[in-house]
């Protein structure tokens, strides 16, 4: 059994076709040690990407990933746990760059500002509801301290 990890972020910094290779070869070499397979797509600093192997080694490289300073907006958009098959078997990580007039960049680029909009919005929402309920919450709570 298996787990398969899909995420999206951006770049906090323009990334050169150089070192997205670099990267590309090191995360291949250490996921291949940790039995991880998986696709990265890269187009005008967005990145998707899909890993997947066991539980354990996924959420280490996940964590990994959340705390490298080169991603921001990083969202997690699917995790399916006890998958039977790999999607990637044969990839150790293999890497995508599509050009920036590529059509298949301009979904990416839409699933990426979908998903962080969809983010604040959640954000904000909670966050009000939060505080209207912290409000009610104190109030119930000093009415009930002046009836006593």
């Amino acid at each position: 059994m298996f787990k398969r990890l899909k995420y999206i972020s951006r770049a906090s910094k323009r990334m050169r076709p150089d070192a997205i290779s670099a990267l590309a070869k090191a995360s291949a070499e250490n996921n291949r040690r940790a039995d991880i397979t998986g696709i990265l797509v890269e187009t005008s600093g967005i990145f998707f990407q899909v890993i997947e192997g066991p539980a354990e080694a996924v959420d280490a490289l996940f964590q990994r990933i959340s705390a490298d300073p080169r991603h921001q907006e990083l969202l997690i958009l699917n995790t399916m746990d006890n998958c039977d098959t790999r999607l990637f078997p044969q990839w150790a990580m293999q890497t995508v760059s599509l050009r920036s007039d590529d059509i298949r960049a301009d979904a990416i680029k839409l699933l990426l500002d979908t998903a962080v909009e969809g983010q604040r919005r959640v954000q904000l929402l909670s966050g009000g509801i939060e505080r209207f309920v912290w409000t009610e919450v104190a109030a119930n709570q000093a009415a009930t301290v002046e009836t006593t």
